[in-house]
């Protein structure tokens, strides 16, 4: 048996690059020669969902088409990993990295939106896979005793 892939989560990918494109109004041949893909039949497959798209190039493409780099990352990674492994990885990066973006912005807009996830009752988990996770979890706790 070969590794892991779903073809799904590469249409998903796919679907999220061409939406962003479309935005963008960038070309499919501008976005390849700024991935460094060749222009043509590679980058309309990685496109398509007919081809896996490469981690190695998330990053850059999230950048470039203003995506939420974190959202688009997961999804790659749905391509070659079961969900669950890749809502665990997420969970542990999520648990353990150091909080650098709210570090580097407006120190008193850092201060508010501590103090608003103080009220709220939320941990370091803050990712939107994270609380829907968390509100999932709640749900099934309250069904279960009611």
């Amino acid at each position: 048996m070969g590794p892991y892939r779903d073809p799904d989560a590469a249409i998903r990918v796919g679907q999220t690059i061409s939406n962003h494109l479309n935005k963008s109004g960038m070309s499919l041949e501008q976005l390849a020669m700024r991935l460094g893909v060749g222009p043509g039949a590679k980058m309309m497959n990685l496109v398509a969902g007919r081809h896996y798209f490469p981690l190695e190039l998330a990053k850059l493409t999230s950048e470039i088409l203003g995506i939420y780099a974190a959202k688009f990352v997961y999804f790659v990674l749905l391509q070659y990993h079961p969900k669950e492994g890749v809502d665990d990885t997420f969970e542990t990066i999520c648990a353990h990295a150091p909080e650098g973006r709210e570090q580097t912005g407006n120190p008193e807009k850092t201060k508010r939106r501590r103090e608003k996830r103080k009220r709220r009752g939320l941990t370091m988990l803050t990712t939107p896979f994270h609380r829907q996770r968390e509100r999932r979890l709640a749900n099934e706790t309250a069904a279960a005793r009611g």
